[in-house]
């Protein structure tokens, strides 16, 4: 018995590519998302918009899906950094040495201040492990000094990634 794809490379229906077969074998479903999507992209533009009623209350339920799905993704994604912020190990770190240092991203020359951080973190083993690295700590126009202490969310299992939460506020 030959593979499916063998099937599609020697079988050909009238005057068809493959790609058409293929086509013409999803249905023409396709036509329809594809009708839709255009509709979306092109919505401003009102005689692209399509006159089939299926189309228009497909293209309906789209203005309200992708909305709704992108507001609850970026919640998630907003629910999961608080709950990392809220239940992970804090500790404070001291910076050693401050520079400013320019980067590029997005066409645009931006610039930021890095800080040589030394702070202790607790391993996933409950032991204290003693880190010294180079990280983003923040824009120049925030002034930090060296000696000045921060507070840091620190990775469990690498020295390596933090989360800078701010200055240190120290009670005495």
């Amino acid at each position: 018995m030959a593979a499916p794809l063998d099937v599609l490379r020697r079988f050909r229906l009238g005057n068809f590519s493959r790609q058409e077969w293929i086509a013409k074998a999803i249905g023409n479903h396709m036509m329809g998302c594809y009708r839709c999507l255009k509709a979306i992209l092109w919505g401003s533009m009102h005689s692209t918009l399509p006159k089939d009623p299926v189309v228009l209350g497909q293209l309906r339920r789209l203005n309200i899906v992708l909305p709704l799905a992108g507001v609850i993704v970026l919640g998630l994604a907003g629910a999961v950094y608080m709950w990392r912020l809220n239940s992970f190990d804090r500790t404070i770190a001291t910076i050693e040495a401050v520079w400013d240092a320019e980067q590029y991203g997005h066409g645009e020359k931006y610039t930021f201040t890095f800080g040589l951080l030394s702070f202790s973190r607790i391993g996933p083993d409950g032991q204290s492990h003693l880190c010294r690295h180079p990280f983003r700590i923040g824009r120049p126009d925030e002034k930090f000094r060296v000696g000045e202490k921060l507070e840091i969310i620190p990775a469990r299992g690498s020295c390596q990634r933090v989360d800078v939460i701010g200055r240190a506020e120290l009670q005495e």
